[in-house]
């Protein structure tokens, strides 16, 4: 996976792809054969997921557990590694991996009267940066890149 992860994949996805393989996939499918790895211990391991504890929480939400949005996450990461391996001959059937119905983010965006506040409020050597990502729809890290 080391291979096709980082011939295809910035090194930041990598990374992530990495964290996901040693605290989800490895601790739970590590011990199986990739021929083992059938639609039942894949649906085995998304119960498992659904009721997952995520490893940082705040003390607010100690019962909270790893939100369906991260289980997709995992889930195509799991998936993506089977495709390569029956890309590589190492798999002759990838298991059928049903995704978690996740609801839609919801985007928050200010009003006119908002952003001109934001705008009045802002520092004169960040006015520019502040306007292009409002402008834009820039993201919060594509912004933090440009200083």
């Amino acid at each position: 996976m080391t291979t096709y992860a980082s011939a295809n994949n910035k090194p930041s996805e990598v990374a992530a792809k990495r964290r996901v393989l040693d605290a989800h996939i490895i601790p739970a499918l590590g011990d199986l054969t990739l021929s083992q790895v059938t639609g039942h211990e894949v649906d085995k391991f998304k119960a498992a997921l659904l009721e997952t504890k995520p490893s940082r929480q705040s003390s607010e939400n100690r019962n909270a557990t790893l939100s369906k949005k991260t289980v997709r996450n995992i889930l195509a990461v799991l998936s993506r590694l089977l495709h390569v391996a029956q890309d590589w001959d190492y798999l002759e059937n990838v298991p059928r991996i049903r995704q978690v119905k996740a609801p839609l983010p919801t985007m928050g965006f200010l009003h006119v009267d908002e952003a001109n506040r934001l705008l009045d409020a802002t520092e004169p050597s960040w006015r520019t940066l502040v306007l292009a990502a409002l402008r834009t729809g820039m993201r919060l890290a594509s912004a933090a890149a440009r200083l």
